[in-house]
């Protein structure tokens, strides 16, 4: 038991030396993933997926919940998207929570 604990913990370690490489892996990772819902369009445009957090920092603005809260309704609403991709996200919406 002792040796699978010292396994996870190298294993943990491993995974979290370069914690803000993985970090940016993820981001890149789902941005390419949602790279046609209509929210981010305006901000990417057509670009290359984001290759710098910076870049992203520079295109993409900090939001609060008023920035979204067109997009939630209308996909409340039964919307699906404007035609040319998702609203938020390319996955299908699980449920709404209402706080």
């Amino acid at each position: 038991m002792a040796a699978d604990g010292e396994a996870l913990i190298r294993i943990l370690e491993d995974q979290t030396k370069d914690a803000a490489r993985h970090q940016l892996e993820t981001l890149r990772s789902i941005l390419q993933h949602n790279a046609g819902a209509s929210y981010l369009r305006p901000f990417l445009g057509c670009r290359e997926p984001v290759a710098d957090l910076e870049i992203y920092r520079r295109l993409v603005p900090l939001s609060c919940y008023d920035d979204y809260a067109n997009h939630i309704n209308r996909m409340a609403d039964g919307a699906s998207g404007d035609g040319d991709g998702a609203i938020l996200s390319v996955d299908p919406l699980v449920c709404f929570f209402y706080r």
